[in-house]
């Protein structure tokens, strides 16, 4: 009696409890796969040659295209990126000293009473692109340290 009662009070409750279990259920499995577009990662460390610091960017270029790229701090090599999915990636390198030097807007010291920019050391050129870069790294879970360090050749 109570069970035919409820029904008749609120006929479609097990529909909707479904429906929210269910929901849940997916919700709570998406992203947990660990396999690549799951869960996303961070990688940090530096980039240096002949342990000085590497004026540019960085960026791990996946087997997709996707590029994930930061700055290189020219004071110490360090960078950051984050957002990753686990997978394979490409190294590419890049200088920012063309970008930096000289003109009004350039890397300080260009303007009265400007103090100079940390500057590093610039990247080989075999690094700049991905078909030229021999250099390859495995991201994997969780947060990481990866040093670079480049063959100055």
């Amino acid at each position: 009696m109570k069970n035919r009662l409820l029904q008749q009070v609120c006929p479609k409750r097990p529909v909707l409890l479904l429906s929210v279990l269910l929901l849940a259920a997916l919700i709570g499995l998406s992203g947990c796969s660990g396999k690549k577009g799951g869960t996303k990662n961070k990688v940090h460390g530096t980039v240096t040659i002949n342990k000085k610091p590497v004026d540019g960017t960085l960026s791990l270029v996946g087997s997709d295209n996707k590029d994930f790229s930061t700055p290189i701090n020219a004071s110490d090599g360090s960078y950051l990126i984050e957002g990753l999915p686990a997978g394979t990636y490409t190294v590419v390198v890049k200088s920012m000293t063309s970008l930096s030097a000289g003109g009004p807007q350039g890397a300080g010291g260009d303007l009265p009473n400007m103090p100079k920019m940390a500057k590093g050391v610039p990247p080989p050129a075999k690094y700049a692109k991905p078909e030229t870069s021999k250099l390859t790294y495995e991201v994997e879970n969780g947060d990481h340290e990866k040093n670079f360090e480049l063959d100055a050749k």
